[in-house]
């Protein structure tokens, strides 16, 4: 589903909250949320309404991520969309609630840096709490290549792209879920993150994307078996 675009009559409220100690080692932590919340509003026309974001740690989300979707353990981000219901004159948005120690240990293992993933992981919750969503390979696309823009216009890199095919090469984005009932889908993906047809979905087997390859049969990468939860 995609947002219908709103009338700039106001701009949107960006609240941020930070619950956990840890982040103290980031001061610019809620600044960079800040930021990539008003570019992916810029990017999509989404004026006026209210969205707080939660800074908190593992423990937290766990039981966040145990109550509403059943899950017993810790996750990066949840998304919680408020259905567009209002409170007073303001739209509430929803909410966005991102883990500490996730983010960390993602940034550890993937070669990231975490003012870089965060702003990512914000993006990709603002998406979702505006009606974007990945059920679909089709839906996807569309969202990552959102994701890909927006985080352009923050001047930083495209977190589906990487110029090494190596082992730094971003994996797929398991983590995210907004919180809606459980889905799955096993996708041929390219180590940059580009979706091929889904008959190729062999674990294994070797794709490449147009982007990536560039048209060179030299440039392979061995495709993954992802499950995306939404």
């Amino acid at each position: 589903m995609r947002p219908v675009s709103q009338q700039r009559t106001s701009p949107l409220q960006i609240d941020v909250q930070t619950q956990s100690p840890l982040w103290d080692a980031w001061p610019l932590a809620a600044q960079t949320v800040r930021e990539a919340i008003g570019a992916a509003a810029s990017a999509l026309s989404t004026a006026g309404g209210e969205v707080s974001i939660l800074l908190t740690n593992d423990s937290a989300i766990r039981v966040l991520n145990r109550d509403w979707r059943g899950i017993d353990k810790a996750t990066n981000v949840l998304s919680f969309p408020a259905s567009g219901q209002a409170a007073g004159e303001v739209r509430l948005l929803g909410d966005i609630v991102i883990a500490y120690e996730t983010l960390e240990r993602e940034c550890d293992d993937e070669n990231r840096i975490f003012l870089h993933h965060l702003a990512h992981l914000t993006v990709h919750g603002f998406l979702h709490l505006i009606g974007y969503d990945h059920q679909t390979d089709v839906q996807a696309e569309e969202m990552e290549g959102l994701e890909s823009r927006i985080m352009t216009c923050l001047n930083l890199p495209d977190p589906y792209l990487s110029r090494d095919f190596g082992d730094a090469c971003p994996p797929c984005l398991t983590a995210i879920h907004p919180v809606r009932p459980g889905f799955h889908s096993n996708r041929a993906i390219c180590r940059c993150r580009s979706v091929r047809p889904r008959r190729e979905a062999r674990t294994g087997s070797c794709v490449r994307c147009a982007r990536c390859s560039a048209g060179s049969p030299a440039l392979r990468a061995q495709t993954s078996r992802t499950y995306l939860m939404s």
